[in-house]
Parts: C-alpha cells; sequence; structure tokens
C-alpha cells in the first residue's frame, strides 16, 4: 500500500491524517496545539495497526483540557515554572500562573498551528506545522519572538516527530521542549496492569517538592525501588508523577523508554534524540492511560540554571535555531 496524507474535518476542525500499510495512521490536529490526537501502528510486518494513544472524544474536549489527552506540545518550556517567575538576562519575569500558583507547560499547547507543508511517496507520509510565537498574549510574559515547527512522518516501523524551535527576536532567548503523549494502559482491551512493564534507562531523578506544586528542588537522587525502571518494573498499583534523569542512550545519541505488556505481547518504544536528557512518568489516577514524556530540560529549569544547577536549557541566539527528534514504534514479543 501506498502512503497518503488526507486533509479531513473532524469535530468541525481540519484533522490531517497519515496513512501507511497495515491500516498504520496518524491523525493531527492543527488548531489545538498540532495534538497528535491518535497513533495506530503495526507491530510486525503484515499485521494490522494497533491504537496506542489515549484519544480526545472530540475538539471540544481537547480544546477545554488541551494537556489530558493526545500529545501536548510543552515549549518553550516544559512541566512547571514556579511562582511562573524567573530571571533572564538581567530581566525578572512574570508567566501567567495556574490555580496552584506555578506556570505550566508553555504556550502552545492550544495554539493555532497552520500547514507549512504535506506530502507522501512510496516510503512515508509527512505534514509540517508551524505557529508564530510573537503575539501580545505570549509577549507579554515571554518576551522572546519564536516559532515552532513541528514535522510528523509515518513510515512502515513507526512515527518520527521533528521539531524546531527558532528565536526570531533580537535577544538571547531561553528555551526547553517537552512531549507529552497519553498511551493506553494496558495496550490491549483484554490485558491489565499487571501484566505490563515499565522501562526507562535513568540513574537518577528528581527530587519534587510536594504535591501540587511537584517542582524540582534541585537534588538528584539515585533510582531505587519503584523508582528503579531500568530493568523493566510491573506496573501494577504503582502509580507516577515523577521527573527522571541521568539518562542512558545508545550509540547514536538517542535515549528510549518503553511500555510492555507481556498478556498482548506487544512493546512499544518512545525515543528522545540527543538533547532529550529527561523522563517524565505519569499515570493519570482517574483513567487508563500512562504519559512517557522525553525533556529536553527538567521542570523549573530557568529557575534552577540561574542558580546554578545543570537543568538542561537551551540558549538560542537570534536567527538561530534548536532542533531535535522523537520517534514511536511498536514491537511484537515473542
Amino acid at each position: 500500500m501506498a502512503f497518503d496524507v488526507e486533509k479531513q474535518t473532524w469535530s468541525g476542525e481540519s484533522l490531517w491524517v497519515l496513512r501507511g500499510p497495515n491500516e498504520s495512521k496518524a491523525a493531527i490536529l492543527p488548531s489545538v496545539g498540532a495534538n497528535l490526537i491518535a497513533l495506530s501502528l503495526s507491530p510486525s510486518s503484515g499485521e494490522a495497526a494497533v491504537s496506542v494513544l489515549s484519544s480526545p472524544a472530540d475538539a471540544k474536549e481537547l480544546r477545554e483540557a488541551p494537556t489530558r489527552y493526545g500529545s501536548p506540545v510543552l515549549f518553550p518550556f516544559p512541566s512547571r515554572i514556579a511562582g511562573g517567575r524567573f530571571t533572564y538576562g538581567g530581566r525578572e519575569l512574570q508567566l501567567d500562573v495556574y490555580p496552584d500558583g506555578n506556570a505550566r507547560h508553555g504556550f502552545v499547547t492550544a495554539a493555532p498551528f497552520e500547514l507549512e507543508a504535506q506530502g507522501a511517496d512510496s516510503n512515508q507520509a509527512w505534514v509540517t506545522f508551524r505557529f508564530d510565537g510573537n503575539t501580545p498574549d505570549i509577549q507579554r510574559q515571554f518576551p522572546f519572538p519564536f516559532e515552532i515547527r513541528m514535522t510528523f512522518r509515518l513510515d512502515a516501523v513507526g512515527l518520527t516527530v521533528e521539531v524546531e524551535g527558532k528565536n526570531t527576536g533580537t535577544e538571547r532567548m531561553p528555551m526547553g521542549f517537552g512531549w507529552h503523549p497519553y498511551f493506553n494502559l494496558p495496550l490491549s482491551a483484554d490485558s491489565s496492569r499487571d501484566a505490563c512493564r515499565l522501562q526507562v534507562p535513568a540513574n537518577k531523578y528528581w527530587e519534587l517538592s510536594p504535591a501540587p506544586d511537584l517542582v524540582p528542588t534541585g537534588r538528584r537522587l539515585p533510582v531505587s525501588g519503584k523508582m528503579d525502571l531500568r530493568a523493566g518494573l510491573v506496573i501494577g498499583d504503582n502509580f507516577y508523577d515523577d521527573m527522571f534523569t541521568d539518562v542512558e542512550r545508545d550509540s547514536d545519541g538517542w535515549t528510549f523508554a518503553s511500555l510492555i505488556d507481556e498478556r498482548a505481547k506487544l512493546k512499544l518504544n518512545i525515543g528522545g534524540g540527543p538533547t532529550f536528557r529527561e523522563w517524565v512518568i505519569y499515570t493519570p489516577p482517574e483513567r487508563a492511560a500512562i504519559c512517557l514524556e522525553p525533556y529536553t530540560c527538567s521542570g523549573n529549569a530557568f529557575n534552577l540554571q540561574a542558580n546554578g544547577i545543570d537543568a538542561g536549557v537551551q540558549d538560542v541566539e537570534p536567527g538561530q535555531s534548536w532542533s531535535d527528534a522523537m520517534r514511536i514504534t511498536l514491537e511484537r514479543l515473542d
């Protein structure tokens, strides 16, 4: 089967669907944060694709809670900024805050991205969306003009997501990026949490302040107990809202986390390229989902970095860009 890309209407909004062999597909809603709302991948050659994402019921549900479904894009910072305050380049800045008093997840989770390019050939289907962050509402909080591009590429094995953040202003800009996909837990209807293992190649985790803040204190602790996921730990009754670091990488500099469903005999892998250095793992208590989130920096990164703690902040010069990629694949276990 040839690859193709199609524009559809979903809940009255434009939805772009990439299709590939064995009914594999990726569906992206550009009008609400370029959110990957659905993804089906084939675990082996010739095998029908399996749906792996926890999707919103409709566009209204996603728009009302843009960080709760699909795959929210977190930029120009992921996670929380304590009190919504930070200092950069000699300026003290104040971001809008949530009811808990902290800023969260940047400015693009519900942003109206625009189509920039799309196409398909015998090997893949792709689509690129762009958002210009030089808007009055963003600039009054974060006076660093930027643009972000998201390119989604579906091939015969999986989905690659390329991202570029560009500084379009005249001053150096701080930034971090995170991706927040909600995966089904378990991966099949006849499986269970007790049959699923979580594998995260991280040797340390960030100590967090008590809920609801959950802001990194600056201390990184060795993993142990339910926090040691390096060999793969049964999820069972374990719940997570944690940030892991000191990650292990392959020979290309990528780091990969996995959800392994032993009963379904499926292994879901998500990877982040060389600049990704944190994994956030979140299991929402109210539904059957798990988030395996690659981040380029920690939570509260701007403040930690200012205090001399390496938190992964990217300092992007005027006219320059940061770029990297993520990758999702699904395997059939023997």
